[in-house]
């Protein structure tokens, strides 16, 4: 008893996170997420002595390939086991923020908060619910991390071959452990000059050595020849050469984005945060924040996206306007309020604190940290994409960061839970809708295909598309990516019929207001693009050949029937 006592909060926080998963159940549906679906063939590929790396993986993922053969050759290859292994490295990531934070964080309440802030960022929790590459770094990056923290206060050379190897294990996943190399070489760099220790420039060496050894690994790894991305012409460069002005246009204007980005992501520190405001300094801002949620609105509040979209994960593609909890205007109006009025006062009670900071600037470490949010930024702003999961990295860092010097220590519950709830709900609600449909879109394609004779005739998305072809092919240096023009059998999308409660109505009269609809549209996904061969279900839906209800909660409130029905076209140019 004592024992749960003294852990209360922790046990507390693990109870949120399993209710989390009871709810979406990652582990009822078998299929691909994102780009997780080559990730898992380079696998198949590993279990049948296949060592080499396709073209279309950016990442560097090698160690991740390996500890992922391991784990299949005990439980077997599947996606669910793949996102069981992800779990685990998440675990193994939230441990070194607890123990990280632990440096700097003495009150245990205070660190759950952290870690259920970090975990519930719509990018980790969907990451940690994948075969992506992005929690196996963290993992990798956070231990190196507070290994790094142990050399600087001890100079042990057993943590020095700890942060080296974790380093070094780090860039076998992605690159961005070059970042990891740069920072802490400057750390160890500003230590020699600050105490003229030679001793120091050795452990630069020997650090560098083992990285080295690592950047080896990943040079002389077998991969398939790049000309097969040449025909292809799906990859690109990993980093953009800004060749254009339209290049550089298109990257500046997302730096802006990804700040506020942040005010979303931290949404549970604005009532633990270090300073209160009084009102005649919270009225200026206020008016600032209403002036940001007009441009939020207008760019569909997140617009840099490939994960996350208000109106669904994903949906950049063959998106379809169609009212829910989180795709109509009332929702994204009052969405967009409540963040552009907390980017305003975060931004302000951060240069407010600036007092906290003038005792870090001294400190070796604090500017390796510095740095490391500083050049990762950079990296995700260079590459090809500019993909918010990019960032991912500096959104955790700075989510510490910001815990460490900006948020009270008399923190309670009481007080994080209102701003938390909103980022619980939010991107709970996402995620359990997006495996709830795409997961039972997959069940139904696989019941559909023994009547295809292609797979390839069945669009269901470009993820699916591209595993469906490319599991035909047994030899990697084969593989291509299939994303020719043509007309599909079969289709496989959301369908909806109903809708008749009174919450759902009154919705609805808001969104076809005259007087509403004059001033206010609601916007599309921005840059939002139909896949090729997609065709609209409600133009079709006379061909339906198999439809099945499912529960999502973004209509939950709307007394209104889901489905994924399956239509079908005689022949595939109808």
């Amino acid at each position: 008893m004592d024992w749960i006592k003294k852990n209360k909060d922790i046990l507390f926080g693990l109870f949120i996170f399993g209710i989390t998963l009871y709810l979406i159940k990652p582990y009822k549906y078998n299929f691909a997420i994102n780009d997780d679906w080559d990730f898992y063939l380079h696998v198949k590929y590993f279990l049948n002595g296949i060592y080499v790396k396709n073209a279309f993986i950016d990442s560097a993922f090698i160690l991740q390939g390996f500890i992922a053969t391991l784990w299949a050759k005990i439980f077997g290859l599947s996606f669910i086991n793949l996102r069981l292994l992800t779990l685990v490295f998440l675990a193994i990531f939230l441990s070194g923020v607890y123990v990280f934070s632990g440096n700097y964080i003495s009150d245990q309440k205070k660190k759950v908060f952290l870690l259920l802030t970090i975990v519930f960022n719509p990018l980790i929790l969907i990451s940690s619910l994948s075969f992506m590459t992005e929690i196996y770094f963290l993992a990798f990056f956070i231990w190196s991390l507070v290994f790094f923290l142990k050399y600087v206060e001890t100079r042990r050379l057993s943590s020095l071959i700890k942060f080296s190897l974790l380093t070094g294990a780090s860039l076998l996943v992605r690159q961005f452990g070059f970042v990891l190399l740069v920072s802490y070489a400057l750390g160890l760099i500003i230590l020699f000059f600050k105490e003229r220790n030679k001793k120091l420039l050795i452990d630069l060496v020997t650090f560098i050595a083992v990285f080295g050894v690592f950047f080896l690994v990943l040079l002389v790894f077998p991969k398939v020849p790049s000309r097969i991305v040449d025909d292809v012409g799906f990859a690109k460069h990993t980093l953009k050469l800004f060749s254009t002005f339209e290049d550089l246009r298109e990257s500046l204007y997302v730096v802006p984005f990804v700040v506020v980005y942040l005010s979303y992501f931290l949404l549970p520190v604005q009532f633990i945060h270090r300073y209160s405001l009084k009102l005649k300094e919270s009225l200026p801002l206020i008016l600032v924040g209403f002036l940001i949620a007009t441009i939020l609105y207008r760019f569909a509040i997140f617009p840099i996206g490939n994960v996350i979209y208000i109106e669904r994960l994903f949906s950049k593609t063959d998106y379809i306007s169609v009212m829910t909890l989180f795709d109509n205007k009332v929702f994204k109006v009052a969405l967009s309020v409540l963040l552009g009025i907390n980017f305003s006062f975060l931004l302000y009670k951060t240069i407010k604190s600036t007092k906290v900071y003038q005792g870090l600037i001294y400190n070796p470490f604090t500017l390796v940290y510095a740095s490391l949010c500083i050049l990762m930024f950079i990296v995700a702003f260079v590459a090809q994409g500019s993909f918010e999961r990019y960032f991912a990295n500096f959104f955790v860092l700075t989510t510490i960061f910001y815990f460490i010097n900006n948020t009270r220590d008399d923190l309670s519950w009481k007080a994080f839970l209102p701003a938390f709830s909103i980022l619980w709900i939010i991107s709970t609600f996402l995620v359990w809708d997006f495996f709830s449909s795409e997961g039972l879109k997959w069940k139904l394609a696989e019941k559909i295909q023994p009547q295809i004779s292609d797979t390839e005739n069945i669009h269901l998305s470009p993820t699916y598309l591209r595993f469906s072809h490319s599991t035909k092919q047994k030899d990697p240096y084969k593989l291509q990516v299939n994303r020719r023009e043509k007309n599909f059998r079969c289709q496989i999308q959301r369908l909806y019929r109903g809708g008749d409660s009174d919450f759902y109505k009154t919705l609805s009269s808001i969104e076809k207001s005259k007087q509403i609809r004059k001033y206010l549209k609601n916007p599309d996904i921005y840059k939002g693009k139909t896949s090729v061969g997609f065709r609209d279900i409600n133009y079709y839906e006379y061909r339906i050949v198999l439809q099945e209800e499912y529960f999502t909660p973004l209509n939950m409130f709307f007394n209104r029937k889901s489905y994924i029905a399956v239509f079908c076209f005689n022949e595939g140019k109808n």
